[in-house]
């Protein structure tokens, strides 16, 4: 490949000072980092009978990761936003790997002179608008930490990439009749006049027996747990770079092997370290401590610890925080006692019983005014209920007392002014309405948006595509490992 770069024209042999301080030393993550992580671990997952490695895992993330790097390399800022979303890297390197195995089915080729295209055409490696040989090979040694081949065959497999999704979109089109329909969505506007049935004001005609409570509780006991608890102390060490943290975790692994020979322990460290100690109160898998914003992982590691037991919890950000904790107090989990459980029946039995009451209010309600002995307003009035009115509003606008309600809103513009609606269910209830008067859309300003509105739909169209194509591709495709793991 370097042999074709050769014959491109190159600029004068000037390194960009610009780009190396925005790029220090750059490392991508490779199977020492993931080695330790998973050690033992040899296959994560299958793509029909392929079995996917570790190893082939780190050489699709690290495809992601310079994909990003191309595009972000002049914003550090957002290039370590993305390269601390340790999530964000895996799922694109899983869909890389199952695409990359369709496009070998369907031979997809990239050839040398596309590579040596698009490597010469990124802004990384160009000057005053030329490609600069020597400092594209100085990023690769320097920080990249990789050789030329090694990149442009990275290259090469996001190019089939890239080919393989064109191939799937290239047949799309949009019709002038799908771009009227996309722009009446966003632009027909109504006004409606509409009533709601709270469920919660039916509460009081609810009549809740002890005996059918005490039955249920019989009957259902066993669905009725308390979830384990725990509390803990932690200490909290702030650090602002990454040598920093380095620097700051050996001398807490120092403190910490210093217990072994040293009284006091937990409260040593914070005393040595002039910190407080801090803690929480008890809590559970469903209600976790709101200042820690830790993952769902490393409570459930947490979990799994006893009284007294310490543990040193790292955030993985160039910018964080590393915590020293000690489990302080655990309470395993446990079937709900009757006298816990009897108030939770009862509201449940109240909650049901008065959305029964409103359903079916609604209903008799619908039937009223259909039958036309009653206008929308007379019915309510007789059902103790306030009718609402809009102004013209559009069906993404928010509905008071309802919220955001599109699907709502696109059935009732469906109907004819002057019918009423079926019911329709809402969080506090449900909801009968009219449409009252209709506008449709002005015809000269579609003219004028209509190929920005054009431009909207495809992009909905292609993005609807690829993710129906995907997951067709992916049916025989498995990762058997959690990737907030990887």
């Amino acid at each position: 490949m370097l042999s074709a770069l050769r014959k491109k024209h190159v600029a004068k042999r000037i390194i960009w000072v610009l780009a190396i301080i925005i790029i220090p030393a750059f490392v991508l993550w490779g199977a020492g980092n993931l080695g330790k992580r998973r050690r033992g671990l040899a296959t994560i997952g299958f793509v029909g009978e392929r079995k996917v490695t570790v190893e082939d895992f780190l050489e699709y993330r690290r495809g992601v990761q310079l994909v990003f790097l191309l595009q972000f390399y002049d914003n550090k800022e957002e290039l370590d936003k993305i390269f601390e979303d340790r999530m964000l890297l895996n799922k694109l390197a899983w869909d890389n790997i199952v695409m990359l195995e369709e496009a070998k089915k369907r031979k997809v080729r990239v050839t040398n002179e596309e590579v040596v295209d698009f490597v010469t055409s990124q802004r990384l490696f160009n000057s005053n608008g030329t490609f600069d040989e020597r400092f594209y090979n100085y990023m690769l040694r320097r920080n990249l930490n990789m050789n030329p081949r090694t990149f442009e065959e990275e290259i090469r497999r996001q190019l089939k990439i890239s080919k393989l999704k064109e191939s799937v979109i290239k047949p799309i089109t949009v019709s002038e009749e799908e771009v009227r329909q996309f722009y009446a969505l966003e632009f027909e506007k109504g006004i409606i006049s509409y009533v709601i049935l709270e469920r919660d004001k039916y509460k009081s005609q609810v009549q809740v027996s002890q005996q059918e409570i005490e039955d249920y509780y019989v009957k259902f006991k066993n669905e009725f747990k308390i979830l384990q608890k725990s509390s803990f102390q932690y200490i909290e060490f702030p650090y602002k770079d990454a040598d920093e943290k380095a620097a700051l975790i050996e001398t807490i692994k120092e403190a910490l092997e210093g217990l072994k020979t040293k009284a006091g322990g937990f409260d040593s460290i914070a005393k040595d370290f002039n910190k407080e100690t801090q803690e929480t109160g008890l809590f559970s898998i469903e209600n976790l401590p709101p200042k820690l914003n830790w993952s769902g992982d490393v409570y459930r590691l947490i979990f799994t610890m006893e009284i007294g037991q310490m543990r040193v919890i790292i955030d993985e950000g160039a910018e964080g925080n590393i915590y020293i904790l000690r489990i302080k107090e655990k309470l395993p989990a446990r079937l709900m006692t009757e006298k816990e459980a009897l108030p939770l029946i009862k509201e449940m039995f109240i909650k049901g019983k008065s959305e029964k009451i409103a359903r079916d209010n609604a209903i008799k309600l619908y039937g009223i005014i259909k039958n036309k002995k009653n206008s929308l307003e007379e019915a309510a009035l007789s059902f103790g209920l306030t009718t609402n009115k809009t102004e013209f509003i559009a069906r993404a606008d928010y509905l008071e007392e309802v919220g955001e309600a599109y699907d709502i809103l696109d059935s009732i513009f469906k109907k004819e002014v002057g019918v009423i609606s079926h019911p329709f269910e809402t969080r506090k209830g449900f909801m009968l309405a009219r449409l009252d008067a209709f506008q449709k859309i002005d015809e000269k300003k579609l003219e004028e948006e209509k190929e920005e509105y054009r431009k909207k739909v495809l992009t909905s169209k292609k993005a609807q595509a690829l993710q129906k194509w995907f997951t067709n591709i992916s049916k025989d495709a498995q990762l058997i490992v959690d990737p907030r793991r990887l």
